[in-house]
This record gives C-alpha cells, structure tokens and sequence, in this order.
C-alpha cells in the first residue's frame, strides 16, 4: 500500500517521519545522498533499517552484538521516497511517497534504534 503526502517546510516532514517511526515500530535510514534530478527536484530514498545484509566496516576488532545484526539479507519493500522542489519565492515543497507493508521481519522493539528526544528522556536530561 502506497501513501502520498505534501509538507511544506522539511523538518515538518522530519517531525511526521519522527512520529510515524514511533507509532509504526520502524525506522528508516537514508542510505546515499540526495539526487538532483533534471527537473530541478532532490530526491532521497529511506529504506527500512531491516533491509540487505550487514556491511562490515574496519578490521573486526569489534565483537558482533549479542543479539545478531538487524539486517535480514534482503530488500524490505517499506520505504520512503522523498522529493524536495523549491519554488520561485525559495519556499520548498517536500512530498512523500511512502510504502507501509513491511516482509521478511517483524517489528521488535529491541530492534528499533531511539532516536535523540527518546534517548535524553531516558536518561534523564531532557
């Protein structure tokens, strides 16, 4: 199941991606870079934080966490595709498509990175 949804400012889309994660059980990370496209439109792709096969990075000095990696070895089709456009008064345009249906997973809590404001509530300095 597809949703499409406007924002008129970024972090408005920031807030909604934020709320949206915590109801959901999910995160999204965004993978590479912005693409400007020709038209003249950024697009960035957030994949679910599940997806492909965990990328091991320096010399395995570090041990592997006691509960695996979060990855599943392939493509989760939950995603998000952002389009950034910026009109002529330089007012930006943020629409978002994005895909619900998680496979090949489920949504575990101890799965799910916190994001900053859960973390300082945590631990108490918020």
């Amino acid at each position: 199941m597809t949703n499409y949804l406007c924002f008129q400012f970024f972090k408005d889309f920031e807030q909604w991606k934020d709320q949206m994660q915590q109801k959901t059980l999910s995160f999204y990370t965004q993978d590479t870079a912005g693409k400007l496209l020709k038209t003249g439109v950024t697009r960035i792709f957030y994949n679910c934080h599940r997806s492909y096969c965990y990328k091991n990075k320096g010399k395995n000095q570090r041990a592997m966490k006691s509960i695996g990696t979060n990855k599943i070895g392939k493509a989760c089709p939950s995603r998000l595709e952002v389009t950034v456009s910026t009109e002529i008064n330089g007012e930006s345009i943020v629409c978002v498509k994005y895909w619900k249906t998680h496979c090949g997973h489920t949504e575990q809590i101890g799965r799910i990175a916190l994001n900053r404001d859960i973390r300082l509530k945590i631990a108490g300095t918020n």
